[in-house]
């Protein structure tokens, strides 16, 4: 048998099943992966270190790698549980210098090819959808300054004023075609200047990736090809405001555009920690958290908080009706299976409450078969949009949703964790509760 762990009490795991016994969310937060990436492009890809091309390929390795995370995950867990023998061929005894202990690792066929096939793929749909936005951009006649890079609504918000008084550039978002075509919508009728808009990538590179032995650099060429044609498109604005930190080769965009004095802006898109090395004027981060994982990587960038954690008593009115509200997030999508698991038992928990209404605010992203399947194995939760806080209280729980910044001032916040789950990864100052005790705690609540 390839491809699995041994456990020193005998337990085996399939690496394919490894994300099932352990929460791949834990390693994005942990700065570890960030050091096996270092490792593997040093030791297997030789690019000269601190170069713009070695610091997108450990961005690449860091984001799109399945196998590194899987290195990761297998060096914490084994801090809390030993592990006796790993077999597998992206992993040879020269990993063993990340263990605490020796471990007997198996690797009769190594390979050091770690970004996932899948991405090569997506490197076509991205070929013919991002040039379909180029072919629709608008000719610009508008001499704003400043532009917002946007892909969805929530970029609206993030952006804020800016938003409506810049150029915008609307970028393909395959994840939710629908979402994207309201977005697109939204923006054109609410704003004149406006524009689709597509990385300008090549076919010729994207040829090369399935003809060159290497194909991991040959998507690194891709992307960094791209990214910097890509700057011609940004000629005579001064200020670029986005949130992009998620997009491994965006460096090489920004690496020509702060060439030309150019202020790039970045507002961090949710609560992960996403490319470690990041070419920005400014980053506004959600908390010190994260500012801690990003200053790791580079102290030039200029950091700032924009939503800082803390525990906020909010006000409920004993005569109201009080509803649990479930923040739901689409762990299935990221192939997180363990969250998800952890997601469905919590379900399972609230959709046995009848003595209180309980709730559920599903993510924006969620697919029409995953809300059919949530209402169907849990007949008593109901879906909740809009809040009302002069008819109802509201009691909101979440396993890592970043909604909390958006709900916490109208009702309190619970974190669920479980043993490897943790919260505290993500946010500071916030109440947390072990789903062994989510039980006695809402018991409490309804008393």
């Amino acid at each position: 048998m390839n491809d699995y762990v041994e456990f020193e009490n005998g337990e085996i795991i399939l690496i394919k099943d490894f994300n099932k016994v352990f929460p791949m969310t834990m390693v994005r937060t942990n700065s570890l992966r960030v050091e096996v990436c270092e490792f593997i492009v040093d030791k297997y890809y030789q690019l000269l270190p601190n170069s713009l091309e070695w610091k997108i390929l450990i961005n690449l390795l860091s984001l799109r790698s399945n196998k590194v995370e899987i290195i990761t995950a297998l060096i914490l867990m084994s801090r809390t549980k030993k592990i006796k023998v790993i077999s597998t061929d992206f992993i040879n005894k020269e990993f063993n210098q990340f263990f605490d202990y020796d471990i007997d690792i198996v690797s009769k066929s190594f390979k050091h090819s770690y970004i996932d096939k899948s991405q090569f793929m997506n490197a076509v749909i991205k070929f013919f959808i991002n040039r379909l936005f180029r072919v629709l951009k608008k000719k610009r006649t508008s001499s704003n300054p400043s532009i917002v890079r946007a892909w969805t609504e929530h970029d609206i918000g993030l952006h804020k004023e800016k938003f409506y008084s810049s150029y915008i550039y609307i970028y393909p978002f395959g994840i939710n075609l629908k979402r994207s075509f309201n977005f697109i919508k939204k923006c054109f009728k609410e704003n004149n200047d406006v524009s689709l808009m597509g990385v300008p990538y090549s076919f010729n590179r994207l040829i090369k990736i399935f003809l060159n032995k290497n194909k991991d650099l040959s998507l690194l060429e891709y992307e960094i090809d791209a990214m910097k044609r890509h700057a011609d498109d940004f000629c005579n604005f001064k200020t670029v405001y986005t949130s992009d930190e998620f997009l491994p080769a965006v460096p090489a965009l920004y690496h020509e555009l702060t060439k030309k004095n150019m202020s790039i802006i970045n507002i961090a898109h949710g609560m992960g920690m996403l490319n470690p090395y990041n070419i920005y004027t400014k980053f506004k981060v959600v908390n010190e958290l994260q500012k801690k994982f990003y200053e790791k990587f580079d102290q030039s960038i200029k950091y700032s908080i924009y939503r800082e954690d803390y525990i906020k008593e909010t006000y409920t009115d004993k005569k109201l009706e009080t509803i649990l509200v479930f923040i739901h997030q689409n762990y299935y999508a990221y192939d997180w299976l363990y969250e998800e698991k952890l997601l469905q038992n919590v379900l399972t928990i609230f959709n046995e409450i009848t003595v209180l209404k309980v709730c559920i605010k599903l993510h924006p992203n969620s697919t029409k078969k995953e809300k059919e399947n949530i209402f169907f194995n849990f007949q008593n939760l109901e879906e909740i949009e809009k809040f009302d806080c002069k008819k109802f209280n509201y009691i909101f729980f979440t396993l890592h949703s970043s909604a909390y910044y958006d709900f916490r001032e109208i009702g309190p916040f619970i974190f669920i964790e479980d043993d490897l789950f943790k919260p505290t990864d993500y946010f500071s100052n916030i109440q947390t509760i072990h789903i062994d005790n989510l039980n006695s705690l809402i018991n409490n609540k309804i008393k």
